[in-house]
């Protein structure tokens, strides 16, 4: 029995030694790093882009790894898209909206969206290659061997192009409008880190371009932008003698909204009756070029319609129309005491191309213009003040308080049916 027992020991010991030797630890193995990843966005102005838009910025977020012990090391980012049928500045709804027409999906509003890498010179890499959203609104950039390194940060770009053809789903709900935007959902699973030995990592920052809340920015996909159509001064009222040539009416201003406009079409309007005292009306506006131009146009039924314009609307700028028009003589039928007014048609014969999304308005948007008022005379007197002998007002005896001239032009003669004054008495 002493020797079994000698033995078992012996064989114990052997076994003890070797498993000793067979799983020597190294210390550092419990050491473990830590990585740390902060997810932020720089704010970005809200946009209204157009069908066929390409590179619309959609996201700038900052990829933060500033209190990082470690590089992080990036292979895959997965952004969601979000879209409203509505417009506004209310939150969006990922991937799809229903609306009475159909379903709004993201995909079908981009048609590819692209990741960037912006260097502190501005310089751009595209990282990976472009994606489209697929059918939960989301797009997946695999693979990418993206190196936040540690102690610093790196801005990612996200760029969106904007399918074209899609007046149809852009009139759902809501007239020629639809809202999109992108975001990085939940970053912890989001964004996929390549694993290290003895690190760990830890990411923060959900929603960084805010497209859950109404405060991200949203673009706002548009079939076409607007014209409003103003009055620039006040327009005429007043006498007009027949026969005279470019009788200004007022002088009218466009300003386009979104994009910039070429006006092709317009029309200067008069009722049938009253267009029978005028020869032709005259719009004088700067082209393109810069250039004046005078365009004149004769009058059918009561209508001047002018084609073939140039008028060039700049966006967020005032372009300014002057409306003229040459009046008949009483030989040729023109009838004194006549009054005519005479306007811009806003919805009739107008047509206005857009630079952008080169689509066809109809018709002003907003129409705050009013018409210019006119009265046909055949003679137009000239009031003139008089200079008087003494300014100096004597008690008991007549005095002289007002004296002025009229002239009658060549026209013909004037008479006078009444006569208003204004008397104002200052006691000093």
């Amino acid at each position: 029995m002493k020797k079994i027992y000698c033995l078992v020991l012996i064989l114990f010991f052997v076994f003890s030694s070797a498993g000793c030797r067979l799983k020597k630890v190294n210390s550092s193995q419990f050491n473990l790093k830590q990585g740390k990843l902060s997810i932020s966005s720089v704010p970005l102005a809200q946009q209204n882009v157009f069908g066929g838009a390409s590179n619309v910025l959609s996201a700038s977020i900052i990829f933060s790894a500033d209190n990082s012990d470690v590089d992080i090391p990036i292979n895959n980012i997965k952004l969601s898209g979000y879209v409203s049928a509505y417009y506004g500045t209310d939150a969006l709804t990922k991937n799809k909206v229903m609306t009475p027409e159909g379903v709004l999906k993201v995909k079908d509003l981009v048609s590819a969206i692209r990741i960037y890498e912006r260097a502190p010179d501005g310089t751009l890499t595209q990282l990976g290659a472009a994606k489209v959203f697929n059918s939960n609104g989301e797009a997946i950039f695999r693979s990418l061997a993206w190196i936040i390194p540690k102690k610093s940060s790196k801005t990612l770009l996200v760029m969106a192009d904007i399918a074209s053809g899609i007046s149809t789903i852009l009139n759902y709900d809501e007239d020629d409008v639809a809202r999109v935007t992108v975001d990085i959902v939940d970053v912890s699973r989001d964004i996929l880190i390549r694993p290290a030995k003895n690190t760990s990592f830890i990411v923060t920052g959900d929603y960084p371009n805010k497209a859950n809340t109404p405060n991200g920015p949203q673009i706002t996909i548009r079939a076409i932008g607007e014209i409003i159509l103003e009055d620039d001064d006040k327009p005429l009222s007043g006498l007009v003698v027949a026969g005279s040539k470019e009788i200004d009416f007022g002088q009218k201003k466009f300003k386009a909204l979104y994009e910039d406009f070429i006006i092709r079409k317009l029309r200067v309007s008069v009722s049938e009756g009253e267009a029978k005292n005028l020869s032709s009306a005259l719009l004088a506006y700067f082209n393109s070029k810069g250039e004046l131009i005078t365009a004149v146009q004769e009058f059918n039924a009561g209508q001047a319609d002018f084609t073939d314009l140039d008028i060039y609307v700049a966006k967020d700028k005032y372009t300014y129309v002057w409306i003229k028009a040459n009046l008949k003589t009483i030989g040729e039928g023109a009838i004194a005491g006549t009054k005519i007014s005479l306007s811009i048609s806003a919805t009739e014969n107008f047509k206005a191309v857009g630079i952008d999304s080169m689509s066809n308005l109809t018709s002003v948007s907003t129409n705050n213009s009013t018409a210019g008022n006119a009265y046909i005379v055949m003679s137009k007197p000239t009031f003139a003040t008089q200079p008087l002998n003494s300014y100096t007002i004597v008690s008991g005896v007549e005095n002289v308080i007002y004296m002025f001239s009229i002239t009658a032009d060549s026209g013909a003669d004037i008479s006078f049916k009444q006569w208003p004054f204004q008397v104002i008495i200052l006691d000093r």
